[in-house]
């Protein structure tokens, strides 16, 4: 076998810090893992040849310490994205989506993962996907005159599940997270409601019915009672318990506790 590449292992401490800095999977050379198989293996037979003709030359020991940190890096990378593949497979099957940037062999294991998981929600954990109705019901139609179940009344194009819809600083309600209190104009159309769930019209001192979430983070479109909503940081969505629950577990939303002010008149 060939003397190791000398710029392999720069490369190797350079995927490692990509890798830890990403979200989810880093761009990664399609090669990765043979690439990586070869200058180990190169790497170790060049230590094992410097060992036997001089054992205590500097040489030696310098290969020893490349040999040993080239192998810590590269079993930090496959580490940080079998855990990203894990968790990626786990949020298809909850939320939807598609996992990015892997290679063809991480490909079969997303693969295996999202069929195996599936099939343990759907045997083991059936009551999460329960068939039938919402018990919660169809959302309720609008009042005339008032905002709609998925759209608030609004001196904008009315919004589709695709569309953010940003919730305006207003004193019509306030709700309680985490000891703070943030801005929640249900009846001026800052917050949105998913099948299953609605928002009350205006002037309505009844909370919405469902579970009222401040989203955390950015997040492509998903796939939440039948509907694809693509959500936005700081986002108010209201969202039947079941799936609401799904998406705090998922660390992408947090509940609020929403207290609607009585009418001043």
């Amino acid at each position: 076998m060939p003397d190791p590449a000398p710029d392999y292992y720069n490369r190797l401490l350079e995927q490692r810090r990509a890798e830890y800095a990403a979200k989810g999977l880093s761009k990664i050379p399609p090669d990765f893992l043979g690439a990586t198989s070869r200058y180990l293996g190169s790497l170790r037979e060049l230590l094992e040849r410097e060992t036997r003709e001089n054992p205590t030359s500097k040489k030696v020991e310098m290969t020893r310490v490349t040999y040993q940190r080239a192998l810590a890096s590269a079993r930090d990378v496959l580490e940080a994205r079998l855990a990203k593949i894990a968790h990626l497979a786990a949020q298809h099957v909850n939320l939807g989506g598609e996992a990015s940037n892997l290679l063809s062999e991480e490909r079969s294991l997303y693969d295996a993962l999202t069929r195996d998981l599936a099939g343990f929600r759907r045997t083991s954990a059936s009551f999460l996907d329960p068939s039938g109705a919402s018990p919660s019901g169809p959302a309720p139609s609008a009042p005339s005159g008032g905002p709609s179940a998925h759209a608030a009344t609004a001196p904008t194009p009315t919004p589709t599940p695709s569309t953010r819809t940003n919730a305006p600083s207003s004193p019509a309600s306030t709700a309680s997270v985490a000891g703070s209190v943030i801005s929640s104009p249900l009846a001026s159309s800052g917050l949105r409601a998913s099948t299953g769930a609605s928002v009350p019209s205006a002037g309505s001192t009844a909370g919405p019915e469902g579970t009222v979430l401040r989203i955390l983070q950015d997040r492509p479109a998903l796939a939440l009672s039948g509907e694809n909503l693509e959500i936005r940081k700081e986002d108010l969505l209201v969202l039947p318990a079941d799936k609401a629950n799904l998406l705090i577990q998922a660390q992408v939303a947090q509940k609020v506790d929403y207290r609607p002010r009585p009418t001043v008149t």
